[in-house]
């Protein structure tokens, strides 16, 4: 074999070896887009999932508020009086909710569970 010979031999294997690299690296590709829209998907699907809850909560303690009368501002204040009246509220509705018989027990313990963390 003449050295012209083995170059383009060399050259040969050299673009089947690139070939065959760029194919895997598509693969990898493909997997790994494949990967990220699973992800998507997953992370929309709790996106919908907190923000059904969240409106349940929001919808709970305005229905409450309304029946009652209460009107208490439940965000968070700078001082102690802000935070015990924002945390005297939700135990109210969590006490109320509980006659409510379509309000689910787990949403309740959820919301009393944030008043004990606060």
């Amino acid at each position: 074999m003449t050295t012209q010979e083995q170059e383009a031999d060399a050259r040969q294997k050299r673009i089947l070896s690139n070939r065959e690299s760029a194919r895997r690296s598509r693969m990898r590709k493909q997997q790994y887009i494949g990967q990220l829209e699973q992800r998507v998907i997953s992370l929309e699907a709790q996106v919908m999932a907190l923000t059904d809850k969240l409106r349940s909560k929001e919808t709970i303690i305005q229905i409450i508020k309304e029946v009652t009368g209460i009107s208490i501002d439940t965000n968070y204040g700078y001082g102690n009086y802000n935070y015990n009246l924002r945390n005297q509220f939700l135990n109210d509705v969590c006490e109320i909710a509980k006659g409510i018989a379509d309000i689910p027990e787990s949403l309740i313990a959820q919301i009393m569970n944030e008043v004990t963390q606060v």
